[in-house]
């Protein structure tokens, strides 16, 4: 079969974008023509490839699989103007990149699709620049946990699934200094570092610590939902308490409360349950300093009548 690929001045069909490949796809001979390969480093040897298909679906990464064929089968049914979709591409053997894959078929008289060509578009600059800026709105810039909105997914899917037991911890942490008036910024930032760390440390995968604002913060802790096991993580984070933080010659200290909530069989709305779990901290805020409490409908009642 010839290919009609056209060429200007002996070159191959230039874009504005040199990082775009041509290709001309025929069928039913499942024959393609690539004017540059240097995105399809596996397993295309040559402009001309045999078996287009088979060849280009082993390339693209397993994720994005059921995505592409799903939109070019969508497009050929539905006999769209355009195609166009994003995906990752196998570049070597341990690298993927970005594409932005663009065409237009042709039908013939009888319905049936006798070519498509297009460009494939690498696009992995801006899909890194959209993560990076997708990950900095998730995360708090301070302490590199993540913020509220990731908190809830989670917990959402955690509140799904009928067989997860699971416990939150909302915690308001303080930093304090015998003389107020003279607390260094940079050193209530060192001290709050490092207990965020020692706590990420002490966390399971499956585990979640999360900032909501500049002093409260939240812990998901999946498969725990007994008192005696929540009782040692409780522990374990009141510990930060015991003993003062000597910081360039300032005293600091920490004071931690925590609202305690189980949830086993009863499953409500998760921005509900962020929320009692923040009543049960108030309280133990009223109890005193470095206490922790656990929510119970006598709470709920309580500053439902206040509010």
């Amino acid at each position: 079969m010839k290919c009609n690929v056209k060429f200007v001045k002996g070159k191959a069909p230039q874009s504005n974008d040199d990082f775009s490949t041509f290709w001309e796809w025929y069928f039913p001979s499942n024959l393609a023509y690539i004017t540059k390969n240097f995105i399809l480093n596996s397993g295309f040897n040559s402009n001309l490839i045999q078996d287009y298909f088979n060849k280009w679906i082993t390339n693209i990464h397993p994720d994005d699989r059921d995505t592409v064929l799903s939109n070019l089968i969508w497009y050929f049914r539905e006999k769209a103007p355009y195609y166009k979709c994003e995906y990752r591409v196998k570049k070597n053997e341990k690298e993927y990149i970005w594409i932005l894959s663009q065409g237009k078929a042709v039908w013939n008289s009888n319905g049936r699709v006798i070519k498509m060509s297009g460009t494939h578009t690498d696009i992995t600059s801006r899909k890194e620049m959209q993560q990076n800026l997708k990950y900095l709105s998730e995360h708090d810039p301070e302490t590199g946990l993540p913020l509220t909105t990731l908190f809830l997914k989670r917990l959402k899917k955690e509140v799904k699934n009928i067989y997860s037991y699971f416990t939150v911890l909302y915690m308001s942490i303080d930093v304090q200094t015998m003389d107020t008036s003279n607390m260094c910024g940079e050193n209530k930032h060192s001290l709050l570092m490092k207990v965020i760390m020692n706590m990420k440390h002490h966390l399971t995968s499956k585990d979640m610590l999360c900032r909501i604002s500049e002093n409260e913060y939240t812990l998901l802790l999946s498969g725990i939902h007994l008192e005696t096991a929540i009782e040692r993580k409780v522990a374990d984070i009141l510990k930060y308490t015991n003993t003062p933080f000597l910081i360039n010659n300032e005293i600091y200290s920490i004071t931690i409360n925590i609202g305690v909530l189980a949830c086993t069989e009863n499953r409500r709305n998760v921005k509900r349950l962020l929320d009692n779990a923040r009543l049960a901290m108030q309280q133990a805020k009223v109890i005193g300093p470095n206490n922790y409490c656990y929510y119970n409908s006598i709470i709920y009642t309580n500053y439902t009548i206040i509010l």
